[in-house]
């Protein structure tokens, strides 16, 4: 590998130009060495090596970060900050200060690289933009390639007026050789195939960029996973065309899960269409029989049906009636000479009993009758006179015991007006006393309710007029406070509260006002005239501390609420009532003159004996109302036990006055009643029929008499018999008669509306049905001529209109549950929404028809169809998808192994540090779980495949195959099953001559910084190498390597030696090396070119010189 001869059709870097790019201002060109030599640009850190090679990443790398050397400091490159040179920025709260070298006008920038090969060809491929004064990026950008070198100044003239700045038709008129590329990408694509390098040259690139930009190349595995190794991309492209069959075999499942829900869907549109089509019969039925209105409309065919069946049912009648008539007239006469015959028996049998005595005892039935009837009335007035007396006197039975009895009723009658009256006076004033007890006990109770809520003593007539008036003047009720409300006995002299209220006295009841509002306050109130009268007073305003009189005088027995009034009234208490407590009258006699006093009683006396005296009144003062609630609970019940025993004595005698009344009406009814004796006299009425009753009994004795009695009565009853059987064969004649002439009258006027409505063209109905209905509303076998009677028919109307209405009501019932059924397939298929049909409304009449078709598709030949697809396309996933993936996975798996081999070969002549041999080894190959998992799966289920398969199989294999393609349902799961470079584990082995062998997986941490340097150039050299190799030739193809200082950053021997092995390699190494690491490049490199910046922050690229002897 020694021999750096250039080869044919093997490309290097010719010459690379930068115009205005990055702190390069102006035009830079740099000429580097060939093949099997290294260029060196060398320069001090900061002077642009880094930005300078940004421009390769710019033309070979688009897309992709700039070189991390350049991007330090948390300044990051892009295209634009290249275009202006900007070279520092500042922050501050003013904002973000860009330093530019080419800033606030405008500016273009090139970058062109020329490619040569020994054949003599050569090849120029461009970039360059263009940015405006104020752009922030580019306007304008031109890419492009043209055979030969070509000076990127020439682009200078068509970045200025007239000319759009690069605009490609301008450059195509002026370099007819050009060819301008639409994008940076599309340039570089063309580069690949110009160079032979299309097959593999995403992954160069890749490891070109890394190497370039200085990026981490983690170690041996992640090299050749990532960038050596293809990607089996016929292997992952038949897992990902098995996926995309499944998803249509899912699709073909789905769509059947589609037909089968449709279906379940619109399953009972059928019968609900079957239910409105019965029941529209019906109600149209219903409605041409003369209901459509809910009323019974003449000339109707209800009324011919009435008409029919009334004149079919007379004429059916009429005869039976007709021979019903003549017998009852026959029988009449027949019971006619009956009743005469026992009516003459009858006769004459009366007439022998009347000869031969019977005419005596007749007349004294007569009157023992009549004194029966006598007897009872008078029993009934006596025992209405026993009614209306009670138990005030007993109804006298004789005529001695009535004299006695009205004499004592005369008696009592004289002197019951005095008892009355002696009643009447205690009666009115136990009444007053109730009332006026009751009265009292309900303001009690209505002064307790109003205490029981509040927390001081002030009565509820004053709190009310001091919430008025606070409405009334709009002062907060909080600053109206009457004195009383705002002090309270301290509760160890709580003995002393009489005193307190009785030396205070109505001054407890005094509202207090602020003094800035007293004014006003008494303008707006003091029309104010009826009770209650409230006293006020002015609260000066300022802040007054708390004053406590001593403890011998009533002021210093008392404390005062949190109110911003407690100071000055803690003074103006002092002030009042400096009262010396004492226990009594004679304590208070005893005090000297000009002594204010107050006993316990609260008897007040002031100087020279003045004052008041007596007691505590009123309770006005405290914050509790406790005490006063528990007096007034003993006056309640006090009050209320005067209201019970005023009631119990009122109502003992309003009953005494009761009874008087009762009994003195009794009496005064009795006088009146008895002056006709005679209707009370029952002693009189049973003699008399005792009387009458002996002479009858005497006749009675009389057998021959009793015999012809007993005969007369026998010839009179049956005589009445055979009366009441003629009038009764009578009567029915007449009815029959009158029935049949009835029914005639009525089948002649049946006949004549029938045929009336016949003339009318009114049409007649279902007769049958019609029968029916009505059998039905009369409940009956057979229609008689009473069901057609105005009566009836109303009973008949109201089954019809139930009918009519029962019918009209499930046809909607049918109508909504069709709408809601063709509602619920829009909302879940809005997709499939018959056109023209609203998705929320649609008509359940006229849209019936497109969703029975869709119903029809989904139950029967589309469903079968569904199904036949479904099961094929399980089948042939079975029959082509399934095979073929484990033979291409182990295919993979030898392509590796041929790769790593190629690589082998390539290292094999090289010497890897000094003494040893570099290999690549695959340290694990191993299958993944679910790898095995999957092809497994598969090959079970497609062990199974046939020519033909049922649906129902189709269906029983789809769960397995489902789980199986999950497996693969990602990119990521696809890759980490089947993509055979992850399940592998590769790292290089070093064999020394002594026998013994080093292994590497990472690029450091497992050897020193030069070593480690080493292995990374000579791994990356030969994986370069095989990217760029051609078979059977033993130089790359593209040559061009260019190597950031970031890779040769170990001691001197071994940075030449990293630089030695891309030389060996025959690659054309262009190397950025700070000035540090000059000697050591040097002695590997043939040429040199010198980077410097001057205080202006700009770049210049010179050559330096050139090395003679430097090839490895």
């Amino acid at each position: 590998m020694n021999d750096a001869t250039l080869l044919p059709a093997q490309w290097y870097l010719a010459s690379a130009q930068v115009f205005n790019w990055g702190p390069f201002t102006g035009y830079h060109r740099m000429d580097p060495a060939g093949v099997g030599e290294a260029t060196l640009i060398s320069g001090s850190t900061g002077t642009g090596k880094s930005s300078y090679l940004d421009a390769t990443s710019a033309l070979l790398h688009p897309g992709r970060m700039f070189n991390k050397a350049s991007a330090g400091g948390g300044k990051a490159r892009s295209i634009a900050t290249y275009v202006r040179g900007v070279y520092d920025k500042e922050e501050s709260l003013a904002g973000t200060r860009v330093f530019a070298l080419r800033d606030k006008r405008a500016t273009w920038s090139a970058i062109a690289h020329t490619w040569a090969n020994l054949d003599g060809e050569s090849l120029t491929v461009f970039s360059a933009y263009f940015m405006n004064t104020d752009d922030e990026k580019p306007s304008h950008e031109a890419h492009g390639r043209i055979e030969g070198f070509f000076d990127v100044r020439q682009l200078d003239a068509y970045t200025r007026p007239p000319h759009v700045p690069l605009h490609g038709k301008s450059l195509r008129a002026a370099f007819p050789d050009m060819v301008p590329a639409k994008t940076k990408t599309a340039n570089l694509t063309w580069l690949a195939d110009e160079l032979g390098l299309s097959s593999n040259f995403t992954n160069l690139m890749d490891i070109l960029y890394r190497i370039q930009a200085s990026q981490e190349i983690p170690g041996v595995d992640w090299l050749f996973t990532n960038l050596v190794l293809d990607e089996p991309a016929d292997l992952l492209a038949s897992v990902r065309e098995a996926r995309e069959f499944w998803d249509k075999v899912r699709e073909a499942r789905k769509e059947l899960y589609d037909r089968q829900r449709k279906a379940e869907i619109l399953k009972d549109l059928l019968t609900y269409r079957q239910s409105f089509e019965t029941n529209a019969n019906a109600d149209a039925f219903f409605q041409d029989l003369g209901y459509g209105d809910g009323r019974l409309q003449a000339d109707t065919p209800f009324w011919r049906w009435v008409r029919e069946r009334e004149f079919s049912i007379l004429d059916d009648l009429e005869p039976r009636l007709a021979q019903e008539a003549r017998d009852a007239t026959a029988a009449v006469s027949n019971f006619q000479i009956e009743k005469d015959t026992a009516d003459a028996a009858a006769l004459n049998a009366q007439i022998r009993y009347l000869k031969a005595g019977g005419a005596e005892a007749a007349s004294l039935e007569t009157d023992i009758r009549s004194a029966e009837s006598r007897a009872n009335e008078v029993r009934t007035a006596r025992a209405y006179m026993s009614e209306r007396v009670g138990t005030h006197l007993a109804p006298p039975l004789t005529l001695d015991d009535l004299t006695a009895q009205r004499a004592e009723t005369t008696a009592f009658l004289g002197t019951v007006s005095r008892h009355l009256a002696y009643i009447a006076d205690p009666l009115r004033k136990a009444n007053g006393a109730e009332w006026d007890a009751q009265s009292r006990l309900t303001t009690l109770r209505k002064e307790r309710a109003y205490y029981a809520n509040r927390k001081d003593l002030i009565p509820q007539n004053m709190a009310a007029r001091r919430d008025e008036w606070a409405r009334l003047t709009g002062i907060p009720a909080a600053d109206l406070k009457f004195v009383g409300e705002l002090m309270d006995v301290e509760p160890e002299f709580e003995e002393w509260r009489d005193a307190l209220e009785g030396a205070v006295g109505g001054w407890a009841l005094t509202l207090l006002v602020p003094e800035e509002t007293i004014k006003e306050f008494r303008r707006k109130v003091n029309h104010v005239k009826t009770p209650p009268i409230i006293h006020s007073q002015a609260v000066p305003s300022g802040t007054y501390n708390l004053v406590t009189g001593p403890e011998h005088q009533i002021a210093g027995r008392v404390f005062y609420a949190e109110h911003r009034y407690a100071g000055w009234l803690s003074h103006e208490v002092a002030r009042r009532f400096a009262h010396k407590c004492v226990e009594d009258g004679e304590g208070l006699n005893q005090l000297t003159d000009g002594t204010w006093g107050v006993s316990k009683s609260g008897q007040v006396r002031g100087p020279k004996g003045t004052g008041k005296h007596g007691g505590a009144g009123r309770r006005n003062i405290g914050f509790s109302p406790q005490r006063l609630l528990e007096e007034l609970d003993i006056k309640m019940a006090e009050t209320d036990s005067e209201a019970v025993k005023a009631n119990e004595e009122a109502q003992a005698l309003k009953q005494a006055h009761l009874d008087l009344t009762q009994a003195q009406a009794a009496h005064e009814w009795f006088q009146e009643a008895t002056r006709e004796w005679h209707r009370y006299d029952l002693v009189a009425a049973e003699e008399h029929l005792d009387s009458l009753r002996r002479q009858r009994a005497a006749l009675s004795s009389d057998d021959e008499l009793d015999e012809l009695e007993k005969a007369a009565k026998g010839r009179r009853a049956e005589a009445d018999t055979a009366g009441r059987r003629f009038f009764e064969a009578q009567d029915a004649a007449e009815k029959a008669v009158l029935l049949r002439d009835k029914v005639i009258d009525d089948k002649e006027g049946a006949e004549r509306s029938r045929d009336m409505l016949r003339g009318r063209g009114v049409e007649e109905p279902d007769m049958k049905r019609l029968d029916d209905e009505a059998r039905s509303a009369f409940n009956v076998d057979e229609l008689i001529h009473e069901n057609l009677q105005p009566g009836s028919l109303g009973r008949l109307a109201q089954h019809l209109r139930k009918a009519q209405s029962g019918a009209a009501g499930q046809k909607g019932v049918a109508l909504k549950n069709i709408r809601d059924v063709m509602v619920a397939f829009n909302r879940e298929y809005t997709t499939v929404v018959p056109i023209g049909v609203s998705v929320e409304n649609p008509h359940p009449e006229t849209d019936y028809v497109e969703y029975a078709r869709i119903r029809s598709q989904q139950t029967t030949y589309g469903l079968a169809l569904a199904q036949e697809q479904f099961a094929q396309q399980v089948l042939d996933f079975t029959n082509v998808n399934v095979g073929g993936i484990a033979d291409s996975y182990e295919s993979q798996r030898r392509i590796i192994r041929d790769r790593i081999n190629a690589i082998n070969e390539l290292l094999a002549p090289e010497p890897f540090g000094g003494d040893s041999t570099l290999s690549i080894q695959i340290l694990r190959d191993e299958k993944p779980a679910d790898t095995k998992d999957f092809l497994a799966q598969l090959g079970s289920l497609g062990s199974g495949a046939t020519k033909g398969i049922t649906y129902e199989a189709a269906l029983e294999r789809f769960p397995a195959f489902d789980a199986a393609m999950d497996m693969v349902a990602t990119e990521k799961q696809v890759s980490d099953l089947f993509d055979v470079r992850r399940h592998m584990t590769i790292q290089a082995r070093a064999e020394h001559k002594d026998g013994t062998a080093t292994t590497y997986n990472h690029f450091s941490g497992e050897k020193s910084g030069g070593e480690t340097q080493e292995l990374t150039a000579f791994v990356l050299a030969a994986a370069v190498r095989y990217h760029v190799g051609t078979e059977g030739v033993s130089r790359p193809k593209f040559a061009t390597v260019f190597l950031d200082e970031a890779l040769i950053k170990a001691d001197d021997q071994f940075t030449e030696r990293a630089i030695n092995v891309w030389l060996r390699f025959g690659f054309q190494p262009i190397i950025a090396a700070p000035v540090g690491k000059f000697e050591a490049a040097t002695s590997a490199t043939s040429l040199i070119y010198a980077v410097a910046k001057d205080d202006q922050h700009r770049s210049r690229l010179d050559f330096m010189r050139k090395v003679v002897g430097t090839k490895p």
